[in-house]
């Protein structure tokens, strides 16, 4: 980024140049953000897998007892 080239100006061939500043962006993230997020993630993971869970024990027992 320190490296400076040398451009010459197409209408006059001078290099004089200046810096010119550029806008820039930068990210803030709140702290255990992530932490949250994963756990809010395997919440919805261990509902879905015990909400299967039951289903699967439903469909056993209704089909254990069609047979009798």
């Amino acid at each position: 980024m320190k490296e400076v080239i040398q451009v010459s100006c197409p209408r006059c061939g001078g290099t004089h140049s200046e810096r010119v500043p550029q806008p820039f962006a930068f990210r803030v993230e709140i702290p255990d953000a992530g932490q949250r997020r994963a756990k809010e993630i395997a919440a919805y993971l261990n509902s879905k897998r015990d909400k299967a869970r039951a289903e699967a024990a439903e469909y056993n027992y209704r089909k254990a007892n069609e047979k009798k």
